[in-house]
C-alpha cells in the first residue's frame, strides 16, 4: 500500500515543479516589464488622457464623462485599481448604469497585460484589442438600450463599501504590492497545473476528451430520430474505439 502511494505521489511530482516554474517564469517575462511600463505611463498622467478620449464614449453606453476615467484606469492597471476610483468619484448611478459599468470593466480590462499574453499565445493585438474593446462597447450599448426601452433598473444603486485611501503611496508600497500580486499568480498557476496533473493521473482528463469529441460526433448530426439513431450507433463505436486501443 505504501509503495503504491510513493508511486502516485512520485508520478504526479515528477517534473511537476520544472513545468509551474517554466510556465510561470514565461508569463513573468511578460507581465514584470509591463508593470513598470504602466507605472510610467501612470505618473506621467497617460490615464487621465485615455480618460479624456473616453468620456465622450461613455454617452454612447449611457454613462455620465467621469466614468471615462474609471474605465481609463481599469483598461491601464486592473479592475480593482478602477473600482477604487469609482467608490472615490462618489457619483450617483442607477442600477441599470453600475450593470453597464461592469460588463465594460469585466469585458476590458488590464489590457497591456493581457494583450501581451494573448500574443504570446498566437492572437493578434489588432484582433485582442476590437474583440475586448468593441464587445465591452457593443454589450454596453445593448443593455442600455434594453434598460432603456423597459425602464430597468432605474432605482438608485446603493453604495455598501466606502473607500478610505489610507494606502502608502510609496514606490516601496507600490512594489510590495506588486510583489504580492505576482506571488499570487505563481499560487494559482501551481494550484492547477497541480490539479491538471492529477486529473491526468487518474483518467479524468482523456475521460473528458473522449466526452467532448463524441459530443462533435453528434452535432454533425440534426435532431431527427432516425439520424440521433445513427449518431449514437457512431458513439459507441467510437468511445469502443477508444478504449480498445
Amino acid at each position: 500500500m505504501n509503495k503504491r502511494i510513493s508511486r502516485w505521489v512520485g508520478l504526479l511530482w515528477n517534473g511537476l515543479w520544472k513545468e509551474i516554474i517554466d510556465v510561470t517564469w514565461t508569463l513573468y517575462k511578460i507581465m514584470i516589464p509591463i508593470i513598470i511600463v504602466i507605472k510610467v505611463i501612470e505618473e506621467f498622467g497617460g490615464i487621465e488622457l485615455l480618460s479624456n478620449w473616453l468620456s465622450p464614449v461613455m454617452s454612447l453606453v449611457g454613462l455620465p464623462s467621469e466614468m471615462g476615467l474609471v474605465w481609463a484606469t481599469t483598461l491601464v492597471t486592473n479592475m480593482y485599481a478602477g473600482l477604487v476610483v469609482f467608490m472615490s468619484l462618489d457619483a450617483d448611478l442607477t442600477v441599470a448604469q453600475v450593470s453597464i459599468l461592469g460588463t465594460l470593466l469585466l469585458l476590458a480590462h488590464s489590457l497591456p497585460v493581457e494583450v501581451a499574453v494573448a500574443k504570446k499565445a498566437g492572437v493578434g493585438i489588432v484582433a485582442t484589442l476590437v474583440i475586448r474593446l468593441g464587445g465591452g462597447l457593443l454589450m454596453g450599448w445593448i443593455l442600455h438600450h434594453i434598460y432603456q426601452s423597459g425602464d430597468l433598473l432605474n432605482t438608485t444603486a446603493q453604495t455598501v463599501w466606502k473607500h478610505i485611501p489610507t494606502s502608502d503611496p510609496s514606490y516601496i508600497a507600490w512594489a510590495l504590492d506588486q510583489l504580492q500580486s505576482l506571488a499570487m499568480i505563481f499560487v494559482v498557476i501551481a494550484a492547477l497545473m497541480t490539479l491538471l496533473r492529477l486529473l491526468k493521473l487518474l483518467g479524468i482528463e482523456k475521460l473528458m476528451a473522449i466526452l467532448l469529441r463524441a459530443s462533435f460526433v453528434c452535432a454533425w448530426y440534426q435532431p431527427r430520430s432516425h439520424q440521433l439513431d445513427d449518431c449514437w450507433h457512431h458513439t459507441r463505436c467510437f468511445f469502443w474505439w477508444r478504449f480498445a486501443y
